[in-house]
């Protein structure tokens, strides 16, 4: 496993773009935008312009039902990040930033890869904020990588931490070519013994005997974040059992001990699952489909968390975004290309950090009004003598700051091929 720590300076702000699409109004909201592996978080894999397609001159490919241009690969690239362009994302997490909702906070993304593409966006959008961050990579930047973290130059740090709490679990490998796991930083046993919520993680420097890198162990508080997802990996249901029974001790303990948990709804695969198709040796192949009708995975989660948690995403429709997803020559419909899609819920992610944090304040403003009024009204209806004999202490609120309203919300399961899930078949079906 090879770890990359990279200071990321203001030149990694100064990029053009080259999409005939994007328009003058596009500069003046997003002057530049990660792209071509400008932004060193970026993957290979997800990113059209550095990646090796030599695929595309290979007869095999070319003769299969699923073969694409160079040209129309592009396209389809360009057209995800216009997506972003035109949804703002980076002005969306700048304005976060700037407006220090931020600031002081420890992030968290927990899911699998699609949740990862998530993170890597919200560092992407806003690099020159980035002070410094830690990532695991394969060497060539092609290959998974797990661990990771970035911390803002205006305080706050955001963490890519998938098993965090022996939450969720996955078919990836065991470290340390897989996610720490952790030793007993189970959050159900450290709700239920009164501890607060830890995970491991990468240490900025240091190395182990062994040239192992260091593990640090991060507590989180009140007024943190975790956004969570349990993707679509075999363990999915196993995942929402843990977390519904964690969400149930917090909301026995006391919600506002504990770091605000968010549920981001899940993204969408679109594969054909209504066209047969073979190759030119008869064997049956994979092939995305630009529109589904609906996100089902995304019923269910809403079903069975919107009594416990604060959901986001479901106003994302990704049902008519099929050509946005990779594709290519290991027909991958379930990641997507970046900057694209991700960047949507990246964006979302920040907007609901600064939405709580204003929620926050506007309520703390109330509660020093409502104060106020009642120290005016007892001045008002109290004889002289009775004030001057009596000791008044001035009330003073101890509000506890959770960062936000108070309010008490509560791979490789992806085949080494082609990068689907292995708990659908091979055109996407379900088993």
């Amino acid at each position: 496993l090879c770890i990359n720590e990279i200071n990321i300076n203001e030149s990694y702000s100064q990029r053009s773009l080259s999409s005939t699409t994007t328009t003058t109004d596009d500069f003046a909201i997003m002057p530049d935008i990660y792209w071509g592996m400008s932004c060193p978080l970026e993957v290979k894999g997800f990113s059209v312009s550095s990646r090796d397609m030599g695929w595309m001159t290979d007869p095999a490919y070319l003769t299969s039902p699923i073969a694409e241009s160079r040209e129309s690969f592009t396209n389809r690239a360009v057209a995800a990040r216009d997506l972003s362009l035109e949804a703002k994302t980076r002005q969306r997490v700048l304005d976060a930033i700037n407006s220090r909702a931020l600031i002081s906070r420890k992030v968290v993304f927990m899911g699998d890869s699609l949740t990862r593409q998530h993170y890597i966006s919200l560092g992407c959008l806003a690099p020159e904020q980035i002070d410094r961050h830690l990532t695991p990579f394969y060497p060539d930047r092609n290959g998974l990588f797990y661990d990771a973290r970035m911390e803002l130059k205006a305080g706050g740090e955001v963490f890519y931490a998938p098993t965090a709490g022996k939450v969720f679990r996955y078919n990836w490998n065991p470290p340390p070519d897989g996610p720490i796991v952790g030793g007993e930083e189970s959050w159900l046993n450290s709700c239920q013994n009164d501890m607060p919520l830890e995970f491991d993680t990468y240490a900025y420097s240091g190395t182990n005997p062994d040239g192992s890198r260091l593990t640090e162990r991060i507590t989180l508080v009140p007024g943190d974040v975790v956004f969570l997802n349990a993707g679509f990996h075999e363990f999915r249901e196993e995942g929402h059992a843990n977390l519904l029974a964690v969400l149930d001790c917090m909301k026995k303990k006391g919600a506002d001990k504990f770091p605000r948990f968010v549920y981001m709804t899940s993204s969408l695969q679109h594969f054909d699952t209504e066209h047969t198709l073979t190759d030119a040796a008869g064997e049956r192949i994979k092939k995305c489909t630009n529109y589904v009708s609906e996100n089902i995975m995304m019923k269910e989660e809403v079903q069975k968390f919107q009594d416990n948690l604060y959901i986001i995403g479901q106003d994302i429709d990704m049902t008519g975004l099929g050509n946005l997803h990779v594709g290519g020559e290991k027909t991958d419909c379930t990641h997507w290309f970046q900057p694209g899609v991700p960047d949507l819920f990246a964006a979302l992610a920040t907007d609901t950090i600064k939405r709580m944090v204003e929620q926050q304040e506007e309520e703390s403003q109330r509660m020093k009004m409502t104060s106020m009024a009642n120290q005016n009204s007892f001045v008002a209806e109290t004889p002289e003598h009775v004030l001057f004999n009596t000791f008044v202490v001035e009330q003073t609120f101890k509000y506890v700051d959770d960062g936000f309203d108070g309010e008490e919300d509560g791979d490789t399961d992806y085949d080494a091929d082609d990068g689907i899930n292995k708990d659908y078949d091979d055109d996407g079906n379900n088993k």
